[in-house]
């Protein structure tokens, strides 16, 4: 049997680095289509201002996203946990969290998996709950399965 919560941090990492990637594929295409522009009209430093902004937005895209990933590589897949903290894998009667790092929703073995941060209000709900206790977010209430 596969340790879920090792595999939880594998599968994020793996879609935010892919995320990253076509980050950065897209930003290629853009500074390759900056060096075929030939005209300099005004139009022309216009549409340039508007790619130097899209890139920094971009590359702070890239950023975050880089940062995300080194902190789900640092977290101890095989540690095991009572009560839900940071790094924990929490599976409640509504699917599978990660306290980590924020991620979009992921299929994980049959059930939904998704990355929360710390600073979340999901997160704030469930704080030092462990198996068993309840909480209640958005009029939704889970119960908590398991704590990894």
């Amino acid at each position: 049997m596969t340790n879920p919560k090792k595999a939880a941090i594998k599968i994020i990492a793996e879609r935010l680095e892919a995320e990253m990637e076509d980050l950065q594929a897209y930003q290629k295409s853009i500074l390759r289509a900056a060096h075929k522009e030939t005209t300099a009209d005004n139009r022309q430093e216009n549409r340039e201002e508007e790619m130097v902004r899209n890139l920094s937005y971009k590359s702070e895209a890239i950023d975050e996203l880089a940062e995300s990933i080194e902190h789900l590589r640092a977290l101890d897949g095989t540690a095991t946990a009572e009560i839900v903290d940071y790094g924990s894998l929490v599976e409640t009667n509504h699917g599978r969290y990660l306290v980590c790092v924020a991620s979009p929703m992921l299929n994980f073995e049959g059930k939904s998996l998704i990355g929360i941060s710390k600073a979340s209000p999901f997160y704030q709900e469930m704080d030092q709950l462990k198996k068993g206790d309840s909480f209640s977010v958005n009029e939704l209430d889970h119960e908590i399965l398991h704590v990894w």
